[in-house]
């Protein structure tokens, strides 16, 4: 038991509560693949619904914040249905159960931070939390050869990308499917803010030329969010039939991919 207390304690975040009289709680806390998690909390007895595990899960989830994850993981004995209840109260949601060294778990998940809603229902939109600078966000939308590394989802790919990243400024990207068929994507700039906002649309193919068919306006914010980035990108579309033609080609799957492959490139920059 002492070589476990002592490998918990090299290897996890180990924060102790004290009170007046000494020991009043224990939090464990691993970053793990799966995301931020809580391993274990305890509260000494004579403490129990005092607040003292309220305020542990409460740091759990600043430290959770303060280092990028959007969601916070913890579990529990089948049989501990008080634990349910509580966790319930304070925002987890059950998404699993299942066995696991021999006991009945159930596995829990609390979100950190809110779904970007659309401000119409001619609006889609994407938010995610990059755990990168902003300015490393803002350089892969707007630098060539970064862009072409993970705009398209894979296996699509980016062969061309010409950007020229100021108001009016044309931009083509070109994007190629697995059989070699390219789906070229014009447009313009119509407001370039450095590090915190991009607005783009195909309502023209380069200033100030109308394009056939105008689709969507494109609206990119980078918000800095404890040295991270809030990455939010809303598409407005002239018609709801537009919207939900964009949504019925897999808005929400192939956009999400795009920006897990942006998260990956900028965290490793």
């Amino acid at each position: 038991m002492l070589e476990d207390y002592e490998r918990v304690i090299h290897q996890h975040h180990v924060v102790i509560a004290e009170g007046n009289d000494g020991l009043a709680g224990i939090l464990v806390l691993a970053q793990t693949p799966d995301g931020f998690r809580v391993m274990n909390i305890a509260v000494h007895p004579r403490l129990q619904k005092t607040g003292v595990g309220k305020t542990l899960l409460q740091f759990a989830e600043s430290e959770a914040r303060r280092l990028g994850y959007e969601s916070i993981y913890l579990s529990t004995h089948e049989r501990m249905t008080e634990n349910q209840a509580l966790y319930s109260r304070i925002g987890y949601r059950e998404y699993d159960r299942r066995l696991e060294d021999g006991y009945s778990r159930v596995y829990m998940r609390k979100k950190l931070v809110h779904d970007a809603v659309p401000a119409s229902d001619r609006e889609l939109v994407l938010s995610r939390l990059i755990r990168a600078p902003r300015e490393k966000v803002f350089k892969a939308w707007t630098d060539p050869e970064l862009l072409k590394q993970w705009f398209a989802p894979l296996p699509y790919t980016t062969p061309v990308a010409q950007l020229d990243v100021r108001p009016g400024g044309a931009t083509l990207i070109v994007m190629r499917a697995p059989d070699g068929s390219e789906m070229p994507n014009r447009g313009i700039y119509l407001e370039v803010v450095k590090n915190e906002r991009l607005v783009l649309t195909d309502a023209y193919s380069k200033a100030w030329e109308p394009s056939e068919k105008p689709f969507m306006t494109l609206i990119l914010t980078f918000e800095d969010e404890g040295g991270h980035t809030r990455y939010t990108a809303r598409v407005r579309h002239w018609t709801i039939a537009d919207r939900e033609t964009h949504e019925k080609m897999g808005f929400h799957q192939g956009w999400g991919q795009c920006a897990d492959q942006l998260a990956a490139l900028v965290e490793k920059m």
